[in-house]
């Protein structure tokens, strides 16, 4: 790598003779060092090595000073650590300078957990002036902390946190960016990956399996493609989720419609009866010659094989008042029922019913099934929900929920602790510590609410925060085109 190099460590000697100094650009991907810093590093920074990652820039022999990317962090490494105090008086005067241009919310992408925790006292204390969005430091505590805790929100709302930040390569602007050409004003040079592609994938599949909204800088052309290759392998063609795109493309499953043959298509999809028929067309009986302009392939998509189990629950309050919910409920069960069985024949579908206990019903005996007078013990419900399709073997797994009312009971030793008037906060983080035991075995959880209670919906916007599912308001009378059509959009994917 060749810069063209306009400051070097002799221009802060010339200040600091004797001070270590080191400033790092405002975008963090270079810094500069007087000589006083760089002999604090604990090894000789003079010869050609390079760092993984990162490029030590040299005038012939000797040390220019500036550090790019991953060779930065051998100066960082002999930089003292601020204490409490200096990073609470830096944050304390971070938000003076933003409140006096008038910004209300910035995101902080890189947020270690010790930054996290500071923004966490600053909102107790009342002194957060500012929402903030962070995103885990992807090689710092920070990412762990979210893997094991899930997504975190402070009681104010002020701060949260739930994804995380990878670097796949490095600025343009000290020529880092990872490009497929090497730069016009730098020959032999294309940039720099400052993480490995296989730790790069690993981070992105653990982000996954934790439930994480993944942000990845990638600036050169070749980094970019690395990570649309990573988050493609990382999401896997099985995966779930919902990814849709105009078109149909090149999948497992073979669809009735065709196209005209595109370089790179399999010869196994070409559709015969039609490339025959174009042949014809254009040339006639006498002499049949198919060239490629008659090809025709069938579209193909990608479909994915889904275990799932309905929970429905039959706590009186399905039949209280008057109203019946339990009949559309037992309705949506049938009509999801026959869906399965008739056009997805390999996916699995299991019905449990919860209400002071959980337990599976079989299809036949749906139709007869009846609220009772129960109280609604979700955790139950979800807890044998998660037994059910820890014995399924498809890659895809999700839980439908149709429920009226918050949890009001849970078993405590062996007895039953019921609570019907209002959140009992015993029974509801029970219940959210399925949720998100439910998230890190990559069981997502679809929620309908059949009644517009305000704790229910106050207990399902935070289960629903804690799973990373989804949660739907529904009238009785619409409820079954919600479920079906969530269920068929949730299950497959398009791609190209």
């Amino acid at each position: 790598m060749r810069h063209s190099i306009q400051i070097a460590a002799a221009d802060l000697d010339a200040a600091f003779p004797e001070r270590p100094v080191w400033l790092e650009r405002i975008d963090g991907h270079a810094g500069w060092a007087n000589t006083a810093a760089m002999r604090r590093v604990g090894r000789d920074l003079g010869g050609d090595w390079q760092p993984d990652g990162g490029q030590i820039l040299r005038d012939g022999t000797k040390l220019a000073g500036v550090f790019v990317d991953k060779a930065a962090d051998l100066v960082n490494g002999v930089v003292p650590v601020p204490d409490e105090a200096f990073r609470a008086e830096a944050l304390r005067r971070a938000l003076a300078a933003t409140a006096s241009v008038g910004l209300t919310g910035v995101h902080d992408m890189g947020t270690s957990a010790a930054d996290l925790a500071l923004y966490g006292r600053f909102a107790d204390e009342g002194r957060l002036t500012l929402r903030v969005v962070a995103y885990a430091d992807g090689d710092s505590a920070a990412l762990e902390e979210r893997c094991r805790s899930g997504a975190y929100l402070h009681p104010s709302g002020r701060v949260r946190m739930a994804g995380v930040k990878f670097y796949a390569d490095g600025a343009l602007g000290s020529r880092g960016a990872a490009l497929l050409e090497p730069y016009s004003d730098d020959h032999g040079n294309r940039g720099l990956l400052v993480t490995p592609p296989e730790q790069l994938l690993e981070g992105m599949r653990k982000a996954q399996r934790c439930g994480l909204q993944v942000a990845t800088h990638a600036i050169g052309d070749r980094g970019n493609r690395l990570v649309l290759d990573g988050y493609a392998q990382a999401l896997g063609k099985d995966a779930a989720g919902d990814h849709r795109v105009p078109q149909a493309g090149s999948g497992s499953e073979r669809l009735s419609e065709t196209r005209p043959y595109l370089f790179g298509d399999a010869i196994n999809e070409i559709d015969s009866i039609t490339t025959l028929g174009n042949a014809i067309r254009r040339g006639g009986l006498e002499d049949i010659s198919i060239e490629e302009d008659d090809l025709e392939v069938y579209e193909t998509e990608h479909l994915s094989s889904c275990a799932t189990v309905l929970l429905l629950d039959v706590s009186h309050s399905m039949v209280l008042y008057g109203e019946d919910r339990i009949t559309p409920a037992k309705r949506v069960a049938l009509a999801l029922t026959e869906l399965i069985t008739t056009r997805y024949p390999k996916d699995e579908l299991s019905v449990v019913l919860f209400g002071d206990d959980a337990l599976p019903v079989s299809l036949r005996d749906l139709p007869y099934v009846g609220a009772g007078p129960y109280h609604t013990n979700t955790k139950a419900g979800l807890r044998l929900a998660q037994q059910i399709l820890a014995r399924r073997r498809h890659a895809n797994k999700q839980i439908v929920m149709i429920t009226d009312g918050k949890p009001s009971c849970i078993f405590e030793g062996g007895r039953l602790y019921k609570n019907p008037f209002g959140l009992d906060p015993k029974i509801v983080n029970r219940t959210l510590d399925e949720a998100v035991a439910c998230r890190r075995k990559g069981i997502r959880v679809t929620t309908f609410m059949v009644a517009d209670d305000p704790h229910l919906r106050g207990f399902v916007e935070r289960f629903t925060q804690l799973n990373r599912g989804r949660a739907y308001y529904s009238d009785l009378e619409n409820l079954g085109a919600f479920v079906l059509v969530d269920f068929v959009k949730n299950r497959r994917k398009r791609v190209r």
